[in-house]
């Protein structure tokens, strides 16, 4: 016991800060309740915290697809020394932009140079004043509906709207693994209360008999044989110990304080009574069924999916198309300067560009068919497993209600045969062997009555779950 609790102790120190020490977590002595423990999940969970980074990777992977339409400045300034054959100094800049509108595209610039240059690069040489430039570029077919860019700003927008279920879809795991963490931690401190006051009966009997023995009203051998039914009791205990410091390490894993640190929470916080036992009427599944669909987060997630693909699709259909490309282009020199270079340009033109084959567009196409094929038959499986969680989650619940009823009934008339049994040991008319084995019997089935209750608890988390209810 020592060494956890100096573990522990180094694992609290190692997650404080280095130097200003957190206030102490005021005792609390209330009973633990659930709510209370998913309040501590839904704000400090690190997992549901990780989830929930989802909504600024699918925003910033939007904002990375946007980033395409992005202004593009282009500049180069060329020098040539007086030296060399061709001294000049010829400065230049343009001013790109992409657009949505049709996958149209323009530009704009503007250079100036001066000095010598040869006869074949006549072209370089500008007025005085330089020379201003745009023009526009129109695809006609190809990369007109949609292109690459507008394409991956659709599926951005979409891995967005993905986002949101997946978060849904770690909040319920979270939920449903907290819930189940409580309710066992529930279980194990009913289970350890039990055998404690199991080991109270044989420890007090034990002191009675002693001082019968004492008295030479009851053999000697009788509290050896009661001394042997403690030290096993005690053993029970240590077993039951044990499971409940197990449940109350995993229940720390949700349970947090107000700065996210586990918290390990004692027996004293358990709770005095459990809430109502409902038992759910099995024609009820059709309405289980409705909420079920409406909540889970996988049909919406797969519907998302199945929308991204189709947006690959119509772009990869749209790549086989011609490219065809309208172009317009103007330059005009302005300032002082020969006449040569004095001009206004004006230049209309069509570009066509066009595989043969064509295997590329129509390969991503055949792709992109395929896995929306996939993507729909895992939808209506997936339907079909939420229907199938639905109903087995409300046979659970029904099955658990009935357990537990019928646990109950067998802890009850355990409990008389023992008092009665007790009575008869009080008059010297039955033996320690036979009582022990009364006690042994109301403790076996008092714990079935633990286990069926935590059968119940746990088929109720497991039905808002499937429901896709979280807190």
């Amino acid at each position: 016991m020592s060494l956890i609790v100096v573990a522990l102790a180094q694992v609290a120190f190692a997650q404080a800060p280095a130097q200003v020490l957190p206030a102490p977590t005021p005792v609390v002595t209330s009973p633990l309740l659930l709510e209370e423990v998913l309040l501590a999940v839904d704000s400090h969970f690190p997992l549901l915290l990780a989830a929930e980074q989802e909504r600024q990777i699918a925003s910033g992977r939007q904002l990375a697809a946007n980033g395409a339409f992005d202004n593009v400045l282009k500049s180069r300034y060329g020098h040539s020394p007086e030296e060399a054959s061709y001294p000049y100094n010829r400065f230049d800049f343009q001013l790109e932009q992409a657009t949505g509108f049709g996958g149209m595209s323009y530009y704009s610039g503007y250079r100036v140079s001066n000095g010598v240059f040869p006869i074949y690069d006549d072209k370089n040489k500008t007025a005085d004043g330089g020379e201003f430039r745009g023009g526009i570029a129109m695809p006609l077919a190809k990369d007109n509906a949609i292109d690459r860019r507008r394409a991956n700003v659709a599926q951005a927008v979409i891995d967005r709207q993905i986002a949101e279920p997946v978060i849904r879809r770690q909040r319920l795991d979270a939920f449903r693994a907290a819930g189940r963490a409580y309710w066992a931690w529930v279980a194990a401190g009913k289970r350890l209360a039990i055998t404690r006051k199991l080991l109270a009966i044989a420890e007090d009997r034990d002191r009675g008999i002693a001082i019968r023995v004492e008295q030479g009203a009851m053999a000697a051998i009788e509290r050896t044989d009661n001394r042997q039914t403690v030290a096993d009791r005690q053993g029970r205990l240590v077993t039951a110990e044990r499971r409940f410091q197990e449940a109350t390490f995993n229940l720390s894993l949700y349970l947090r304080d107000a700065v996210g640190r586990p918290v390990l929470v004692s027996i004293d916080r358990l709770p005095e009574k459990l809430p109502d036992f409902v038992q759910f009427d099995p024609a009820r599944v059709g309405e289980a069924l409705a909420v079920a669909f409406q909540y889970r987060p996988e049909i919406e997630r797969l519907r998302l999916a199945r929308e991204k693909l189709a947006v690959e699709l119509r772009w990869a259909e749209n790549q086989t198309l011609p490219g065809v490309n309208a172009l317009v282009n103007a330059a005009q020199d302005i300032g002082a300067g020969s006449k040569t270079l004095d001009r206004t340009t004006l230049e209309l033109a069509v570009a066509v560009d066009l595989p043969i084959q064509r295997r590329d567009a129509r390969g991503r196409a055949l792709a992109a068919q395929g896995q929306i094929l996939q993507v729909a038959a895992q939808e209506r499986y997936a339907g079909d497993q939420i229907a199938a969680e639905v109903r087995d989650v409300l046979s659970a619940l029904e099955q658990a209600y009935e357990l537990r009823t019928r646990a109950e009934e067998r802890r009850n008339y355990a409990a008389q045969v023992e008092e009665g049994e007790r009575r008869k040991f009080l008059a010297g008319q039955s033996t320690i062997l036979l009582l022990n084995l009364r006690e042994l019997a109301t403790f076996d089935a008092s714990l079935t009555v633990v286990d069926a209750e935590w059968e119940y608890f746990r088929a109720l988390v497991d039905y808002r779950a499937v429901l896709g209810l979280d807190r």
